[in-house]
């Protein structure tokens, strides 16, 4: 059901969106060649509500370990299954969401609604200790960009709409099963930086666009 391309014209190269992709495997091939050493660098790469809170309480935990991971963790990824998904969907809806917003809105709209899924990971589970990492809140704001800018496009759109379904159940589930722990919460994140993504996107997008659900197209005038 991914829906490997569209039949959108994109013009011009979406330059940003193919170095994210670019940046995203260069990371995940250093990520490989770490080895036993991986799970260290997750530790300390990777975005961790506690230490986060612990920044705040004046603990000694320094910026660089508690408030950085919200931006380094968005291009870390726990193994293939988890890295090639996210790297399809981001090619297939990114390149058409930054060929609306521009290179400069479109890299503020990814790491904003990156770091924006992390701080909602933070909120539903203030006390975990388990990292956060991997792009999925950054492109579930991104997927919900192009639901806004592109509803015409059915295949994309539905596909988009069981995701989100999809990523709800699993959040909710996770919510009330003692079972799944902290790291269920996770899927907060991917419902999050999709809901985010829907608010940034009428914030950042041209004037002119038409969005769903909220902007129409402005009119133009009649001519006589």
């Amino acid at each position: 059901m991914i829906p490997l391309r569209d039949h959108l014209r994109q013009a011009p190269p979406p330059h940003v969106n193919y170095c994210l992709i670019t940046l995203n495997f260069l990371v995940f091939a250093w990520e490989l060649s770490l080895g036993f050493r991986l799970p260290k660098a997750t530790q300390i790469l990777g975005f961790i509500p506690a230490r986060f809170v612990g920044y705040f309480h004046h603990s000694g935990t320094a910026f660089s370990q508690a408030v950085m991971p919200l931006l380094t963790s968005l291009f870390l990824h726990g193994n293939l299954l988890h890295f090639l998904p996210n790297m399809c969907f981001l090619f297939i809806f990114g390149g058409k969401v930054e060929d609306v917003l521009g290179p400069g809105r479109y890299l503020l709209f990814y790491l904003t609604g990156g770091v924006g899924a992390g701080l909602i990971y933070f909120l539903v589970a203030p006390s975990s200790a388990v990292p956060l990492i991997g792009a999925s809140g950054a492109i579930a704001a991104v997927m919900a960009a192009y639901f806004s800018l592109f509803p015409g496009e059915r295949f994309s759109t539905l596909f988009i709409i069981t995701w989100v379904l999809l990523q709800f159940f699993y959040a909710t589930f996770a919510l009330m099963s003692k079972s799944t722990g902290q790291a269920g919460m996770a899927w907060w994140a991917h419902v999050g930086g999709f809901l985010l993504g829907l608010v940034l996107i009428h914030l950042l997008a041209p004037r002119a666009v038409r969005l769903l659900p909220f902007r129409s197209r402005p009119q133009k005038p009649p001519v006589d």
